[in-house]
């Protein structure tokens, strides 16, 4: 598998993301283009990660959806874009430094799996206790 580059929401081409299943990460970036480092419990992630999610039928549709709502929650295509909206996030984590990368999977199955792996992964490599600020579960993966 293999990632894409950090594309930021407010810039992106959508026609360049693909509507397949998928995993991605969301991270807010500050003015200069480095990531915003976020206190954790457990330590400080210098990757600006705010969420992790996954879809198991379309990216572009997904992520297109908490860009949206992540401007105005009324909208609400997205959770974690409404949150982000709702409880004003923006003031600190600005919405113009909201970037993504994704990945594509077959299907469903490994979208959830993934996704599940990769909230594991940001915990268990960098010995976080909690999960990104926008994320409210530890993923979806079938047992």
């Amino acid at each position: 598998m293999r990632w894409s580059e950090w594309k930021r929401f407010s810039e992106v081409d959508w026609l360049t993301v693909p509507d397949k299943p998928g995993v991605y990460y969301i991270r807010c970036v500050d003015k200069s283009g480095h990531p915003c480092q976020i206190t954790r419990l457990g330590g400080t992630d210098d990757e600006g990660i705010v969420y992790v999610g996954e879809t198991g039928w379309n990216l572009r549709t997904r992520l297109k959806g908490f860009w949206q709502t992540a401007q105005d929650y009324r909208v609400d295509r997205h959770r974690a874009g409404w949150n982000f909206s709702y409880y004003g996030c923006a003031g600190i984590f600005p919405i113009k430094g909201l970037e993504f990368c994704y990945v594509s999977c077959k299907n469903k199955q490994q979208s959830r799996n993934l996704e599940a792996e990769c909230l594991w992964e940001y915990r268990k490599t960098n010995g976080f206790l909690d999960l990104p600020p926008l994320n409210f579960s530890s993923g979806k993966q079938d047992f």
